[in-house]
């Protein structure tokens, strides 16, 4: 029994053996298409350093049964940036038989991690292979020389940058320049990650970096040029429209077109909006195309600039009327005003009026402006609309937080003076920001009671009129 247990213990270790040398093996395949370690750490790109040369199995291949026999095994080729997978076969490679009868070859790369013999492929293409005569005597392998220009982005920042140092995935691609927002951490690496990424997205033609936070009134932040032209103006394509700005004096994220097209969506042919941060349009210019009417502000004068000029590339100028002052008199002057004279346009009777306001940082400390906008008597005029007022504001929320649609309407709410009730539509997270901070939108209807300045009605009926008696 002793014997017996010694043995099974022995065949036991035997196995954990064989299952780790397995395992190394494969960690060390799963390495071999992956750029060179001597490059880890640089800091300048050096592309000397990531040249090497491997071995890799290959099929080769007649040249009149090249084809069909691609489709069999196109899943097992290798695929590579810039890299033929299939190439002539080297006539000094050739046997003389071959070359007597002169029969051409083509040589397919295959992929080291799935095939390392002829038995890897499916027995079902090995079947239909052999077909074609190609048979486990075709399979080679080959040494072939991969550079820099075989490996994707990804692959280079993850071997050039150490694992303990971190890792560096995200960037935006506003037109021609892409956008990065390095942390403190990757700072040494700036140079060789804007290099990588100016060379290997073809239709970059500049990289910048972030530097510090947003901390100014037009929400622009200071960049500094990594790589490519210092030149920032740009033109970008989202929902089909054309935007043209200079992306040092504006602010532009790629990554909220999904959501600028979901609330254009909901906008009807007789509608109206008010955007009172409009930035250089991407909800006027797509809502322009639906909607009656669009009243668009911002600030920034550059903003401004850059909306007149997608106005006019986008043929909606008689649908939008801009502006350029801050929030608090647009929305208490313009608004007001043009509200009013839209109540007496029977083209727009039962329209529903849209307020967008995105300005995650700051947009809810100017809801108190529409708070008591109107009098009694011109709430009446008002009536007209739908449901009056659908106003679209995004904030920002600590992500850590569970309850992030509830303390987004809770902010809200206090914004708007804490009215005994707010008829919300909808809230939903619109993106994650960073792992701090979360982007929320509240859709909510600025109604009668919120609107109603009760000053006029607390204000009591006129004092008599009172006569003054000279009692000399």
């Amino acid at each position: 029994m002793a014997v017996l247990r010694y043995l099974k213990h022995i065949r036991f270790q035997f196995m954990i053996h064989k299952t780790f040398c397995m395992v190394v093996e494969l960690s060390k395949m799963e390495d071999i298409l992956m750029p060179p370690t001597a490059a880890r750490g640089m800091k300048v790109l050096d592309k000397e350093l990531l040249k090497k040369t491997i071995t890799v199995p290959c099929l080769d291949i007649e040249e009149k049964v090249v084809n069909p026999s691609l489709k069999l095994i196109r899943n097992y080729t290798l695929k590579l940036p810039n890299f033929k997978p299939v190439v002539p076969v080297n006539s000094s490679e050739t046997s003389s038989d071959k070359i007597a009868d002169k029969i051409s070859e083509r040589r397919v790369f295959l992929n080291p991690k799935i095939i390392s013999s002829f038995n890897d492929f499916d027995p079902s293409i090995q079947q239909k292979l052999a077909e074609f005569n190609v048979k486990p005597r075709n399979l080679k392998s080959c040494s072939i020389t991969l550079t820099y220009d075989n490996w994707k982005p990804d692959d280079l920042f993850r071997t050039i940058i150490p694992p303990e140092v971190g890792s560096f995935s995200s960037y935006s691609i506003i037109g021609q320049i892409i956008h990065i927002n390095l942390k403190d951490h990757l700072v040494d690496y700036k140079h060789v990650i804007g290099q990588i990424l100016f060379d290997k997205i073809p239709t970059c033609k500049t990289v910048v970096n972030k530097i510090g936070s947003i901390n100014n009134e037009y929400r622009t932040f200071n960049m500094e040029v990594l790589c490519g032209s210092p030149d920032l103006a740009t033109t970008v394509k989202e929902n089909n429209c054309t935007f043209e700005f200079n992306f040092r004096d504006v602010y532009w994220n790629p990554r909220l077109g999904a959501e600028h097209a979901r609330i254009v969506s909901r906008m009807k042919r007789n509608d109206i909006l008010f955007d009172v941060f409009a930035g250089v349009g991407p909800f006027v210019i797509p809502a322009a195309k639906i909607c009656h009417k669009v009243y668009a502000n911002d600030l920034n004068p550059a903003c401004h600039e850059a909306l007149q000029r997608n106005i006019f590339l986008n043929n909606v100028g008689s649908k939008v009327e801009t502006f350029n002052k801050d929030a608090k008199f647009f929305i208490t002057e313009d608004f007001k005003r043009i509200a009013l004279q839209l109540s007496q346009n029977p083209e727009v009777r039962d329209a529903q009026i849209h307020i967008i306001m995105n300005l995650p940082e700051s947009a809810v400390t100017f809801l108190k402006y529409f708070v008591g906008l109107f009098s009694p008597a011109e709430l009446n005029l008002l009536h007209s609309f739908t449901e009056l007022f659908l106003v679209h504001v995004y904030c920002f929320i600590k992500a850590t937080e569970e309850n992030k649609l509830e303390l987004a309407e809770a902010v809200v709410k206090t914004s708007l003076g804490n009215p005994s009730s707010l008829l919300i539509q909808e809230s939903a997270i619109v993106r994650n920001v960073s792992n701090n901070k979360e982007m929320i939108r509240v859709s909510f209807f600025l109604t009668e009671n919120l609107l109603r300045n009760r000053y006029f009605e607390n204000l009591g009926p006129p004092p008599s009129k009172k006569f003054c008696h000279d009692e000399r």
